[in-house]
């Protein structure tokens, strides 16, 4: 609230000439104060009048709000001012005098945040990029040590998307570029933003109509932003043909400068009719004019178009305003790089490094319902890039037997120590007649996902069955790896009781009962009051070999032996569950050994 007073009270200041604050050229805003969280940076004339009148509006709020500014923390500085003179101005204020240029205090509060600041704001050299890339390669694969240790993916394949086989990782080029393309699109979009009418005031000119003022003759940090649409023609990426206008009441968007009516922009269709236009710069609504209902158009020519070209371009602009229909409310600007109402990083980044990505063999697709290190483990078996022992003798790093340590029968590959070891056959085979999946023609773990993704399913219960099987690829794994490094044996058994109590600690989103009831034929339904606990997939319940699992309106199905119960459900207002969904997913009542 208090800053809202001192707002108030500056800007009455200026208005009335009470305090002199910082006028921009080019019918600039007037600068007098800017407030940040938890810090003030006023700026005005340099004069001994308007220090004085500094004093005395930082006295009225004292004496209104009990507000008292901390002089010893306050810096006086002078910009084209020597420094004595401005020790000399500082005494009358009472604090200190600073020098040009200096350090914000206020920097250390978002330490954290510097990497993404810089990237949004200054566009990295190439040389930096390599340095801070190499660092990330590094530790990727070693971590916090400093020991050199084996690269399993390449590089290129990790930086590639998910969606083309890579493991989703962006190259920092192309963020700083992405974090670099907002500017543009806020440039459109805060019309009246405090920072644009800075910008306008420093780099606008009537001489040319770019999306994006700029004065070349100053080459700084906005030069930089600017020159950014130069590094993205080689990702294919138009930043000037992907912000476009969608009109509603024609006040924003400019008629001949920016895309609205066509694919492109008018100046560019009809170059003739607009070196005959008098106002360049003009909006919408300065030429096409809404009365009593109806849309007219109204030019302003420098001279009238009468002869060859110019009247068969006013011909054709004509013929396009004719079936233009506008729509109501304000005008929007959208970003048509992916067909969406707004820019995101996010999206951004993702078109950049979709570009020049190298054509996959396998693409993994990625369970959101196991946690990212069973997908990683479960990418790198099908890239064949974990350290496996014919990979480590390929490399030389391991000059012993290749042995699988599970089943001591044959060479230990990605896809034996997977697919065709007995310990992963008979993993395999029990999952298998859980899930109902065929498993005895598979070769590699690409074809047992493709087989998971076969299955003839709703997709929930498909995406239930590739969580198990990438949550069984992971016990595998681990299984082998606690054989060599903590000399366990392996147990089948415990493997696949392994697979029980994880998933539902990795908390999917569907697990939950409250209660039931037990359809007998002969004595038809018996209400039971009693819940069942959370329980998780791969928790086998037993029922009855009769009963049926039923909710409030209709009977779900026959309740076996065995079998996965899915239930969904979502939260009311209040934070209670309610069940919207139960589903009896498998059930065969073998002795599959998964009790």
């Amino acid at each position: 609230m208090a800053m809202e007073a001192l707002t108030v009270m500056f800007k009455n200041g200026c208005n009335n000439g009470v305090f002199k604050g910082f006028q921009m050229s080019n019918e600039g805003p007037l600068i007098s104060h800017l407030l940040f969280a938890d810090d003030a940076l006023l700026v005005g004339e340099w004069s001994v009048t308007n220090v004085q009148s500094l004093s005395r509006l930082l006295r009225v709020l004292k004496l209104v709000f009990g507000l008292n500014i901390n002089l010893s923390k306050t810096t006086l500085f002078g910009v084209g001012v020597n420094f004595q003179n401005v020790k000399a101005m500082a005494d009358i204020f009472h604090c200190k005098a600073g020098e040009v240029p200096f350090l914000y205090l206020g920097i250390k509060a978002v330490l954290e945040c510097l990497p993404s600041y810089y990237f949004s704001l200054y566009q990295a050299p190439v040389k930096i990029l390599e340095i801070l890339e190499a660092k990330r390669r590094r530790f990727l694969w070693r971590g916090s040590e400093e020991k050199k240790k084996t690269c399993w993916v390449a590089w290129k394949r990790i930086t590639s998307a998910k969606e083309d086989g890579g493991l989703g990782l962006c190259p920092l080029k192309d963020s700083n570029l992405a974090f670099l393309s907002k500017w543009w699109w806020r440039f459109k979009v805060e019309e009246d933003s405090l920072w644009k009418k800075v910008i306008m005031s420093i780099h606008h000119t009537p001489r040319s109509w770019p999306i994006i003022s700029n004065n070349k003759r100053l080459n700084g940090t906005w030069d930089k932003i600017v020159k950014i649409e130069k590094s993205l023609t080689t990702y294919q990426v138009s930043l000037t043909d992907s912000i476009k206008g969608r009109v509603g009441n024609r006040s924003k968007v400019r008629f001949w400068l920016d895309i609205w009516l066509t694919e492109d922009r008018l100046k560019n269709q009809f170059p003739t009719l607009l070196s005959l236009e008098a106002k360049k710069s003009c909006v919408v609504a300065d030429r096409c004019i809404l009365t009593d209902g109806n849309y007219s158009i109204k030019w302003n020519w420098k001279s009238q178009p009468m002869y060859g070209v110019a009247v068969n371009e006013l011909i054709e602009i004509l013929d396009l305003l004719y079936y233009f229909r506008f729509k109501g409310g304000e005008d929007k600007w959208v970003w048509g790089g992916e067909a969406l109402d707004s820019f995101s990083v996010a999206t951004m980044k993702k078109l950049l490094y979709r570009v020049d990505t190298p054509c996959p063999n396998s693409i993994l697709d990625w369970n959101s319902w196991v946690p990212m290190k069973v997908n990683a483990i479960v990418w790198r078996a099908i890239q064949n890039s974990l350290p496996t022992c014919d990979n480590l003798i390929k490399r030389k790093i391991l000059f012993g037997p290749d042995i699988c340590c599970n089943c001591l029968a044959a060479g230990e590959s990605v896809d034996h120590i997977f697919v065709s070891c007995y310990v992963a056959c008979v993993v395999w085979q029990r999952i298998g007649r859980w899930c109902n999946i065929h498993t005895s023609q598979i070769k590699d773990v690409q074809g047992l996902l493709v087989a998971v993704n076969q299955v003839p399913e709703v997709e929930h219960k498909r995406k239930v069955t590739y969580s198990i099987v990438m949550t069984a690829i992971w016990c595998l794994w681990e299984t082998r790896n606690k054989f060599i490094f903590e000399n366990k044996p392996v147990k089948i058994d415990k493997m696949l009781g392994d697979i029980k109590p994880l998933l539902p600690s990795w908390e999917l989103p569907w697990i939950h009962i409250h209660q039931y009831e037990r359809f007998s034929i002969n004595k038809g339904y018996e209400n039971h009051d009693r819940h069942i606990p959370r329980f998780g997939l791969g928790e086998v319940w037993q029922g009855w070999s009769s009963g049926y699992m039923k909710n409030e309106h209709n009977v779900i199905g026959p309740f076996v032996d065995h079998g996965i119960v899915v239930v969904r459900y979502r939260k009311d207002k209040y934070g209670n569950d309610i069940c919207i969904h139960q589903e009896l997913v498998w059930g065969n009542g073998m002795d599959d050994g998964m009790e």
